[in-house]
């Protein structure tokens, strides 16, 4: 970048530089001159700005190079010297990389906390610290960064699932999910429940695409439970009259409404005692009703 700008300065200087040669205290036409004259001489370097009725002498060099240009910044309003101290001020630094992945993490966070609706382009530009037009560049419009959020949280509650499992204990994972999800995170990150389920309750569920994200999430964690549920009752740990898909749907069932108590703020006491009385209804399976 800086050859460039040199190489641009040098291009403005030849085309506004006065050839002079002499003594530099002698003109006779310096009162004629612009307000911002550069001359050129084969040994130095002089400005004159008629402005404040001055020479100032930079830098002896055979042409006028990059570094005249920044040492007579204060006495003449050229572009390129201006341009070269905004770069050395560090106005015009180098910009941050943009992180897509580090965003879509972001964006997530602030869909999730405030819900689709409620969160405003603006408000996404700000957490984001982009552009309008970067934004839509990066991630073509607002419904589209959910759509991507959405799946990202979904994958990540699989991930919490699968490193939950206990291959000598299955039927645990069900316990440890929620006492991890619910009662093992700060309270702030409780409270915004589950984006699946908030985006079900949220006007936007009435956009096709979005609802079909969230279904689609839901039941992917669903299935993982069915899978484990399966698992249990080949190694023995799972009774084989109760029927897997009837189980993780009833886990389902638990688990939204236990995630809009926490959108409305219950207690831990109280949150305690719904799980346990929800999973009492099927006596002998989950660890907390044994």
């Amino acid at each position: 970048m800086i050859a460039a700008i040199n190489t641009i300065t040098q291009i403005w200087v030849s085309e506004r530089a006065i050839a002079y040669s002499g003594d530099n205290s002698t003109s006779a036409n310096v009162a004629q001159l612009p307000k911002q004259t550069r001359f050129a001489s084969a040994h130095s370097k002089t400005i004159y700005n008629n402005e404040h009725r001055r020479f100032q002498l930079i830098e002896s060099s055979s042409r006028v190079g990059f570094c005249g240009v920044l040492r007579v910044g204060l006495v003449t309003n050229n572009p390129i010297a201006i341009l070269y101290r905004m770069v050395q001020n560090g106005v015009m630094s180098r910009p941050r990389e943009f992180d897509r992945s580090n965003s879509v993490v972001i964006a997530m966070q602030l869909f999730w906390q405030r819900g689709y609706t409620e969160t405003s382009l603006g408000n996404l530009l700000t957490a984001l610290q982009i552009g309008r037009g970067s934004f839509y560049a990066a991630f073509g419009d607002k419904q589209s960064l959910y759509t991507e959020c959405l799946r990202l949280f979904s994958n990540r509650t699989l991930s919490e699932l699968k490193a939950l499992v206990q291959p000598h204990n299955y039927m645990r994972m069900t316990d440890d999910f929620f006492e991890k999800t619910i009662f093992g995170v700060p309270q702030s990150r409780r409270y915004n429940g589950c984006m699946m389920v908030n985006t079900l309750l949220d006007s936007v569920a009435e956009e096709p695409l979005i609802l079909a994200q969230a279904n689609d999430g839901l039941a992917d964690v669903e299935g993982f439970f069915i899978k484990v549920f399966d698992r249990a009752q080949g190694a023995g740990q799972l009774d084989s009259q109760h029927d897997t898909a009837s189980l993780a749907r009833f886990v389902m069932l638990v688990n939204q409404g236990l995630r809009v108590s926490c959108r409305k703020r219950r207690s831990d006491r109280y949150l305690r005692a719904e799980l346990d009385s929800a999973l009492a209804f099927i006596p002998g399976v989950f660890s907390r009703s044994r």
